[in-house]
C-alpha cells in the first residue's frame, strides 16, 4: 500500500538492510529525501523500483533517439497508463479509498512519467535539467482521491513537451500508448505502459516538407520470457556486486525529481492527503 511506503522502508534502513522500494516511493518528496539521509547514514542501498525503467524495450527505444538519432530532435511525447477501476471496485479499493492514498497518479502515473524522465529528461542535450514547468488538470473522485490526471512537462532545452495521462475511467490499451514524435519521424510503442513489448519507427519522406509522407514503417519486436521485473532485480545485484549505494540507472536525486512533479500535480489538482497518512511534510 502507497500509505506503508515509508515507515516499511524507514524500518528496514534503520535495520542496516539495503532496500528496493516500491513505487511510488513515498506519498511526497520530503518521505524520500528523509529515507534517502537514513540510507546514507547506514551506508545501505536505497532505490525506488520502477520495473519499467529497466525493460530493454524501452533502453532501445531510448538508443533509438539518443544516440541513433532515429526520429530527429524531439518535438512531444505523448503517454498514457489507465484502466477501468470506476465503477468496478468498491470505494474501499485501494485505488479508490483516500485512507489508503489511491488515486492513479500514484497508482499508474509513474509509468506515464518514466518515459518522460528517459527520454526526454535524460536526452543528451537536456543535461538532466528538470522540466521548467509542470502544468496539470485532475478530476476528483467522491473519495477524494484523483479518478482522471493528465499533466505536461515543458523542456526548454531541448524544445520539447510531454503530456502524461492516467486515469481509472477506460480501459487499458494496447497499442499507441506512448508515442515519440520528432523533427524526422515518430516512434509509436505497443504494449502497456508499464510493459511495453514492441516498437514502431515511422520515418518522413521528406522532413523539410510539411504534412509529408511516409516511409515504409521499421517494426522492433522484442518479446521477452516471464513478466520482467527481474531486469530491475539484476540491476540492484549489479549495485550491490559492485558496492554501490545507490544505482546510476535511477539515483537518489532522480526519484525526489519525480516525486516532487507528482507533489505539483496534486497541489494544482487539489488532491489533499487525510491528516496524519504523510509522515514527512518538510
Amino acid at each position: 500500500m502507497n500509505i506503508c511506503h515509508y515507515e516499511d522502508a524507514k524500518m528496514v534502513l534503520e535495520a542496516g538492510k539495503h532496500c528496493l522500494l516500491e513505487k511510488p516511493a513515498t506519498l511526497n518528496a520530503h518521505e524520500w529525501n528523509h529515507l534517502v539521509q537514513i540510507a546514507k547514514a547506514k551506508k545501505v542501498f536505497l532505490m525506488e523500483a520502477v520495473w519499467t525503467r529497466f525493460n530493454p524495450v524501452l533502453l532501445a527505444v531510448q538508443k533509438a533517439i539518443h544516440k541513433d538519432n532515429a526520429i530527429g530532435e524531439i518535438r512531444c511525447l505523448y503517454s498514457d497508463h489507465s484502466m477501468d477501476a470506476y465503477k468496478k471496485r468498491p470505494d474501499t479499493d485501494r485505488v479508490l479509498a483516500a485512507e489508503l492514498a489511491g488515486g492513479p497518479l500514484l497508482d499508474v502515473g509513474p509509468y506515464p512519467l518514466v518515459w518522460t524522465m528517459m527520454i526526454l529528461y535524460r536526452h543528451p542535450d537536456n543535461a538532466r535539467t528538470p522540466p521548467e514547468k509542470v502544468g496539470s488538470t485532475m478530476m476528483l473522485h467522491k473519495t477524494g482521491v484523483d479518478i482522471a490526471t493528465s499533466f505536461t512537462l515543458t523542456f526548454p532545452k531541448i524544445t520539447s513537451i510531454a503530456y502524461c495521462t492516467t486515469n481509472l475511467l477506460s480501459p487499458v490499451q494496447k497499442e499507441r500508448n506512448t508515442r515519440i514524435v520528432g523533427s524526422t519521424g515518430e516512434i509509436i510503442v505497443q504494449g502497456h505502459t508499464s510493459r511495453p513489448q514492441s516498437f514502431t519507427i515511422r520515418r518522413l519522406v521528406n522532413p523539410e516538407e510539411e504534412g509529408g509522407k511516409w516511409q515504409e514503417d521499421e517494426q522492433v519486436d522484442m518479446s521477452f520470457d516471464g513478466f520482467g521485473l527481474y531486469w530491475e532485480a539484476d540491476e540492484v545485484a549489479r549495485c550491490l556486486s559492485k558496492g554501490l549505494l545507490e544505482c546510476p540507472s535511477l539515483p537518489h536525486a532522480e526519484t525526489s525529481l519525480t516525486m516532487s512533479i507528482f507533489d505539483k500535480v496534486r497541489a494544482e489538482g487539489g488532491y489533499e492527503y487525510l491528516p496524519g497518512l504523510e509522515k514527512v511534510k518538510a
